[in-house]
């Protein structure tokens, strides 16, 4: 697996997720909240994405050769990075790279993030 393999993954669960689970602003203000309200301390969004980021860490320094702990921790630090920024500039281009075409990967021609301040969209366009 390449660098730009952990990257379309990476966009790839985004979406799965997104889909899946909705916002994450509202997914992990909501973590917080339940952190928050078991430990009796204050917790934001960010500190959350930081304790995911320490968790997918802790995992590949146990299992270096599993592409899931590299994969996911590239969205929680994209997370952590969009809660610490608070970057409300509107769509942004990605850089774009041809992924390898095989019987396996659909080929992707270019990648997209759109961020309207409180969500985040990876769309991925496919050259069929």
């Amino acid at each position: 697996m390449n660098h730009k393999d952990v990257l379309y993954k990476a966009a790839a669960i985004l979406n799965e997720r997104g889909a899946a689970y909705g916002d994450i602003k509202d997914v992990f203000s909501h973590a917080a909240q339940i952190a928050s309200l078991i430990s009796g301390k204050d917790y934001n969004e960010y500190d959350i994405s930081v304790v995911m980021e320490a968790i997918k860490l802790a995992r590949r320094r146990a299992n270096p050769t599993l592409a899931d702990n590299y994969i996911d921790n590239v969205n929680y630090t994209a997370f952590s990075a969009q809660f610490a920024l608070k970057d409300t500039e509107g769509e942004k281009p990605a850089a774009v790279a041809p992924q390898p075409v095989d019987e396996d990967t659909a080929y992707v021609q270019e990648i997209s993030v759109h961020f309207d301040g409180t969500s985040t969209t990876v769309i991925a366009s496919s050259g069929h």
